[in-house]
Parts: structure tokens; C-alpha cells; sequence
């Protein structure tokens, strides 16, 4: 786990090559959709959710996020009747039965369908209309790390080209240079917050495209180290699950630019209820937080997305280290989840 969390700037800078141009996203759409649909289960799912607003903001495109399970269920809710719609569905590895089975559903309702995929020979991969596929990126690990990262980069990557916002595509083709320098390793903060034994649950929050991101960020940490763990809107979580508040939680923000000013307020009453506070903040000024990781990226809140998660993926590996559990491991999981009864 640790090695990939690291290898992630190296997997980013495929990205260009597997989508080098309009050419190879523009015949998805078009005829410019009605909707666009990100599907996916567990962390793939919470990928869905970081691209949908990434699309929606960037390309003009009214885009939603609903997990896998849900359009094979529910199709009829899911898949909204009498639009174009174009479903992304996405997998690591291309062979989770919820997702080949949505993508199966996408086809048989004669939908436009794009597989997401890091291997290219995988059974949604020659399944869907068309592919991308984002080979640099497959991992060992059982727990999603750079995938995750990497696929949601070339799905912003596809957002800049449809839009030809070149200034967009600018900011993310020096994003592998930019995390280049930042010093994970180095951060001490993320290392000493994840060692802390006083946590004993964590609430990560992310407004607009970081909620996502802290669904994603939230699950790492239950899934590598056993840790109590969910997410939240940051003003959702001031009507009603504040009530769980301690000494004992650790609060996690994944600071915006927008909606700082209520984010502060907020991290302000956790911190009065006993919380500690880490924030990974695009600059650390006025967060008023416990712990900050400083990005310092130079980069827009709908460019910068992928550098938030290493520093909640290495929170999730201090804590399983802490609680000396081995998060190459993890409890009752498996690298791809294909359903016997699917």
C-alpha cells in the first residue's frame, strides 16, 4: 500500500497518453448527451461521485452519480427515460459483477456506454461501446490507491477536452510535477494524527467535489486499519451527527475555497465539542485546525482534486500500522468482489 501511495505522480502522467486528444472521447459524445451517469461500486462508486460535479461545472452537462447496484435494481430511477444519456461505469478491474451487469443494463436499454477500466482485456472493458482503459495504473494492493486517482484524472482529463478549456487542461497536465513537490513522506502531521490511540472514530468532510473524495477517503481508513469511519457535507453534519462528537473523534477536512468561511465555522464548534481537527487545505491560513497538510498547488478547486487523497491514504496506513494490523490485508475483503448469485 505504502509503495503505491507513492508510485501515484508516476501513474498520472500516463494519463495524456491514454487520452491524447478529443479524437479518443469526442465520438462518446456525440450527439452531445442529455445527462451523463457515473457508476461504480465501493471506491469506484465514490469516483463517480468526484467526476459527476467535475463534468457538470467543467463540460455544461447536467451529471449525476448512482451506484451500480442501483441501476441494475432500479433502472427506471436510475436511468432517466426519454433523455441521451451517456453511462460511464467504472472498475479497476473490470470484472466486478455489479458494474459488468450495470454496463450489461446501460446496453440493453440503448445508451451510449463508456467502461472506465485499468485493465483493458477486462470483461467491462470489451462489454461497453467504448473504453478507456488506465493499464499504468493496476495495483497489487487489495485497497484502491493510485486507480483511483489516476481514473479520476483522466475523467477530468475527458471533462477539459470536451470543453476545450485549454487552461483547464493546462493546470492538470502539471499536476504530476506538482505533487512531485509535495512531501508526503516528510509531513509529520499525517504520520502523528494517524498514530494518535485517542481516535477512535473519524468523520472525514468535503463540500461540493471533495464530497467524494471524502466518502473515498473515509473507506480507506475502515478498510485498511478497522477504524470507525463515514463522511459527511460539512454543514450536513451540523444537523444532527455533530451529536457524536468527543475527544475521542478526529475530524478530517478536506478544505474548498467556496465554502470556506462556513467550513471554519463549523470546524470551530467541533473543535468546542472536543474533536480534533486534520485539514488539507489548499493554504493553511485561518483554517483554524488542529493539524493542516498545506497543498500549495497553485491549482483551481476543480483541478486540484487528486491531491487530496494521498495524504488520506498515508492517514490510513499510519493508523492500521498503529493498530498493528497489516493494511495489505484487510479484513474480509478481496482485490475484486464478482457476486456468485450475479
Amino acid at each position: 500500500m505504502l509503495r503505491e501511495i507513492y508510485a501515484q505522480p508516476a501513474a498520472w502522467r500516463s494519463v495524456t497518453a491514454a487520452v491524447p486528444d478529443l479524437d479518443v472521447i469526442g465520438p462518446v459524445f456525440d450527439p452531445p448527451p442529455d445527462e451523463v451517469v457515473f457508476t461504480g461500486c465501493g471506491s469506484s462508486y465514490y469516483l463517480a461521485q468526484a467526476a459527476a460535479p467535475v463534468f457538470q461545472r467543467v463540460c455544461r452537462i447536467r451529471s449525476t452519480a448512482v451506484p451500480c447496484s442501483e441501476i441494475i435494481l432500479f433502472p427506471e430511477l436510475a436511468l432517466p427515460e426519454g433523455r441521451r444519456v451517456v453511462l460511464v461505469t467504472i472498475s479497476r478491474s473490470g470484472e466486478t459483477s455489479e458494474a459488468v451487469a450495470a454496463a450489461q443494463t446501460g446496453s440493453e436499454r440503448r445508451l451510449t456506454t463508456l467502461g472506465i477500466v485499468c485493465d483493458p482485456t477486462s470483461s467491462l472493458a470489451r462489454l461497453c461501446q467504448h473504453t478507456l482503459a488506465f493499464a499504468e495504473a493496476q495495483e497489487e494492493c487489495v485497497v484502491m490507491t493510485g486507480s483511483f486517482t489516476t481514473m479520476l484524472l483522466g475523467l477530468q482529463r475527458c471533462a477539459g477536452l470536451l470543453a476545450g478549456d485549454r487552461a483547464y487542461l493546462s493546470e492538470l497536465a502539471i499536476l504530476p510535477e506538482v505533487a512531485g513537490t509535495l512531501d508526503y513522506a516528510a509531513t509529520d502531521e499525517v504520520a502523528v494524527v494517524g498514530r494518535d490511540p485517542r481516535h477512535r472514530q473519524i468523520v472525514y468532510l468535503g463540500a461540493g467535489p471533495a464530497f467524494g473524495l471524502a466518502e473515498e477517503a473515509a473507506l480507506k481508513v475502515k478498510e485498511a486499519s478497522l477504524t470507525s469511519s463515514i463522511a459527511y457535507h460539512p454543514l450536513e453534519f451540523r444537523h444532527g451527527p455533530i451529536s457524536v462528537v468527543d475527544e475521542q473523534t478526529l475530524v478530517v477536512l478536506l478544505a474548498s475555497h467556496t465554502a470556506r468561511a462556513d467550513e471554519t465555522a463549523l470546524i470551530r464548534e467541533v473543535r468546542a465539542a472536543g474533536a480534533r481537527v486534520l485539514a488539507i487545505a489548499e493554504r493553511g491560513e485561518g483554517v483554524c485546525a488542529d493539524h493542516v497538510v498545506e497543498l500549495r498547488s497553485g491549482l483551481g478547486e476543480y483541478a486540484r482534486q487528486v491531491l487530496y487523497l494521498p495524504p488520506a491514504h498515508l492517514l490510513a496506513y499510519h493508523r492500521a500500522i498503529a493498530k498493528g494490523l497489516d493494511p495489505d490485508a484487510p479484513q474480509n475483503l478481496s482485490k475484486v468482489v464478482m457476486l456468485d448469485w450475479r
